[in-house]
């Protein structure tokens, strides 16, 4: 079977994470050669507010921290880190991103 697609199209794939959706759009191979490919990844966000402002960062994603004056600020910065942190991983770490889950809440302990 062969499938033709018009050059003026837009076309959207749906399907779960993994089943070929960014591969199919390579393999078409458009006349325009663009594609976009669009995926969501769950992570945590931790965030720290003090005097200085607040420190953000997602525990899922080594090393990808950011700071902000208020926490909406902070909240945009780590979404932007997060998304360039993604950018620079490979399908495999991305699959075994997704299967990983953190989950956080508070603790409260005597003391004194």
């Amino acid at each position: 079977m062969k499938l033709t697609i018009p050059e003026l199209s837009f076309v959207v794939l749906i399907g779960v994470s993994g089943s070929g959706k960014s591969m199919f759009a390579r393999l078409a191979n458009h006349p325009s050669g663009r594609y976009f490919s669009t995926m969501t990844c769950k992570l945590t966000a931790i965030l720290e507010q003090d005097k200085d402002g607040v420190f953000a960062y997602c525990p899922e994603l080594k090393g990808c921290h950011t700071q902000g004056d208020t926490v909406e600020e902070a909240l945009v910065n780590l979404r932007e880190a997060a998304e360039l942190y993604l950018e620079t991983l490979k399908p495999a770490e991305l699959r075994r991103l997704n299967a990983k889950t953190i989950l956080a809440t508070s603790l409260e302990v005597a003391h004194g």
